[in-house]
């Protein structure tokens, strides 16, 4: 087997973009092709999507990327010799409930905000969680922002309203909202999945956050906010372009912007004969800040 991929990085979260070597993905949709994936091929553990070469056009190159959410519009700026910031506009974004009180192990009780920008993601500020928005609280957070991920789970079922494939609660987004109103400046990080930390503001919870900013009267139609990584202090600039609506809820479109850039690109080669050619894992969950839920 011989693989190679495009590597990059968005404000420091790795990005690899397979090029060639994978088979032939089967599906409708971008969840029926992560589905035939994790079925067919979990040896390459692997997300796929199709690609192909968009020609530039100065000074603003549309690319449509379809994502498990939905048809992404991403523009990118563009001269004759390289690309330069990109921007999304998200899918329609929407608040699910404000205020939930939910009792986290070891910590208590706290009050969430759950919204979505493309998956759902719970809010909880740094305060109620005893965090600072130092990078150094980092390890912490992944496993408080775990923790308070774990008991939502077990408190709410999440529904979307058009696709039943995506209720589900992606994850926890800790947030520090001091400088909202003297620096224009929100402060944030994701921990998704399973303890896993977003190294960037996260393009998708920042929609989420767009839209909860938006449904508390902290950000209008057309305001820009920045929204910063606290574990790297890297920036998205985002904004409400207009409203929507997604079932019945009231939504809006958001536009999120930000870098990303070339780091390399990688060939990976396989024999046959290696009987460890489809890889192990070994991830031990033992830190000194572990929560028990």
């Amino acid at each position: 087997m011989r693989v190679t991929t495009c590597e990059m990085h968005t404000c420091g979260e790795p990005l690899r973009i397979v090029e060639t070597g994978l088979p032939d993905i089967i599906g409708n949709t971008i969840l029926d092709k992560v589905a035939f994936i994790r079925e067919n091929c979990d040896d390459i553990r692997k997300y796929c999507v199709d690609n192909g070469i968009v020609e530039a056009e100065e000074p603003e190159t549309l690319v449509n990327i379809q994502c498990p959410c939905g048809l992404i519009p991403t523009y990118v700026s563009s001269n004759k010799e390289r690309s330069g910031r990109v921007r999304f506009h998200s899918v329609p974004s929407f608040v699910l409930q404000m205020d939930v009180s939910v009792r986290v192990p070891k910590i208590g009780v706290i009050t969430v905000d759950i919204s979505y920008g493309g998956a759902f993601y719970a809010f909880v500020s740094t305060d109620a969680l005893g965090l600072t928005s130092k990078a150094a609280d980092a390890l912490t957070a992944v496993e408080v922002g775990q923790a308070v991920t774990n008991a939502i789970k077990k408190l709410i079922k999440i529904k979307h309203p058009e696709n039943e494939d995506l209720g589900f609660l992606a994850g926890t987004i800790i947030v520090d909202r001091t400088g909202l109103d003297t620096k224009n400046l929100v402060r944030q990080m994701a921990v998704f999945a399973d303890h896993e930390l977003d190294r960037s503001p996260c393009g998708s919870g920042t929609a989420a956050h767009i839209a909860l900013l938006h449904a508390k009267g902290l950000l209008g139609v057309n305001c820009e906010k920045t929204f910063q990584s606290i574990v790297n202090d890297s920036k998205f600039v985002g904004r409400v372009i207009r409203k929507a609506t997604c079932g019945l809820f009231d939504a809006v479109i958001a536009e999120v912007g930000g870098n990303a850039y070339y780091t390399g690109r990688s060939l990976f080669t396989s024999e046959d004969e290696d009987p460890l050619m489809t890889g192990f894992t070994s991830r031990p969950r033992m830190t000194a800040h572990t929560i028990e839920t």
